[in-house]
């Protein structure tokens, strides 16, 4: 962690009156204004916000409210989080779990990110997925976050981002003639009928 970062993280606590904090745990580059990923729901112009379609988009500047807080970084009033429990349902990979805890939370108070607590994240090579994996896996934890109902998600935009997905990737080995564009398609198409299939995510899963 950088100089001075708990320091900071109290400060922002005690300035806006928060129940939760986030800081970047890497540096992420300003997304450019791109009309074409806007349309097909692959990026969103909103930091720090929760999509229609479930998009989860990290603020990477300034200070400010946020709908959720990444992860690896976030920290929360333990006199706030009473009976606030992780999804178990996200077990292994646990993708979207922060998301869900940071809405959960959402609703008892303010979640502030700031660019000015510093935290060095190292990726680990323990028990990392193939990005195809996590493109599927993706596709129903977003839609247990949608029947869930704790977010603003609604069906038509998530179906609209899953067939959009499966236009892009396609329109993209078109363009690049890459392998893994296939595999990419390939996963969002098996994530759509997981979702036909299997629900929402479950204990038994």
């Amino acid at each position: 962690i950088g100089k001075d970062y708990f320091v900071d993280v109290r400060r922002i606590f005690s300035q806006f009156n928060a129940v939760g904090v986030g800081v970047t745990p890497q540096v992420t580059k300003k997304i450019k204004f791109r009309i074409f990923e806007l349309a097909f729901c692959q990026i969103s112009r909103k930091q720090g916000k929760i999509t229609n379609y479930g998009l989860n988009m990290g603020r990477y500047e300034g200070e400010g409210e946020a709908d959720w807080l990444p992860g690896c970084s976030m920290a929360y009033r333990h006199s706030s989080i009473g009976s606030t429990k992780f999804d178990l349902r996200r077990k292994g990979y646990a993708l979207g779990e922060d998301v869900d805890f940071s809405l959960r939370m959402r609703q008892k108070g303010k979640l502030i990110w700031s660019s000015t607590p510093i935290v060095f994240h190292n990726t680990s090579p323990v028990n990392r997925l193939k990005r195809e994996e996590m493109l599927r896996m993706t596709v129903r934890h977003r839609w247990t976050l949608l029947t869930d109902q704790i977010s603003k998600m609604n069906k038509f935009s998530f179906f609209w981002s899953l067939f959009a997905s499966i236009i892009y990737w396609f329109l993209r080995f078109l363009r690049y003639r890459k392998f893994e564009n296939l595999l990419f398609l390939k996963a969002i198409t098996l994530g759509f009928f997981d979702v036909l299939k299997k629900g929402p995510l479950n204990e038994v899963d």
